[in-house]
């Protein structure tokens, strides 16, 4: 009665199980629900010896290790937006090798993406004398 209501409430008596099937090539022709009665016999069977339950398979999908996985629109997405990051922190790591610290005072774009600038603001001593950042010096141990 509890897990009935689904939407605020998750049902514990509905068990997600995968089962690794062998690769039979001689039996081509097993429809779906062929397939679905014999692993749920199966399935029963062990179930009942071990814990005196009933199974009851609700859904049924095969997949192979071998298949290709095809990436969608998000995947593209997200893959580029990492590939820019990465170029920005690649070239303005160089540039901030190339450049040095001659124009410290103004800090180019590099600065901003440098490993080698991010490194040395990460690790510089907590600044007291600076009243914007007292509010965040709780979080100075995450730093």
């Amino acid at each position: 009665e509890f897990s009935k209501h689904t939407v605020k409430h998750y049902n514990h008596s509905k068990l997600f199980y995968g089962v690794c099937l062998s690769d039979n090539r001689n039996q081509t022709n097993i429809s779906t629900w062929d397939l679905k009665q014999s692993v749920e016999a199966r399935l029963n069977e062990s179930f009942w010896s071990e814990h005196r339950l009933r199974t009851k398979i609700t859904d049924i999908s095969c997949s192979n290790e071998k298949e290709d996985h095809k990436l969608d629109t998000s995947d593209a997405i997200v893959g580029i937006a990492c590939l820019i990051l990465i170029l920005l922190n690649v070239v303005a790591s160089f540039c901030d090798l190339y450049f040095g610290d001659e124009n410290n005072k103004s800090p180019e774009w590099y600065h901003y993406f440098s490993i080698r600038c991010n490194w040395r603001r990460l690790m510089e001593p907590f600044d007291e004398t600076n009243p914007r950042l007292r509010p965040l010096k709780c979080l100075n141990g995450l730093r």
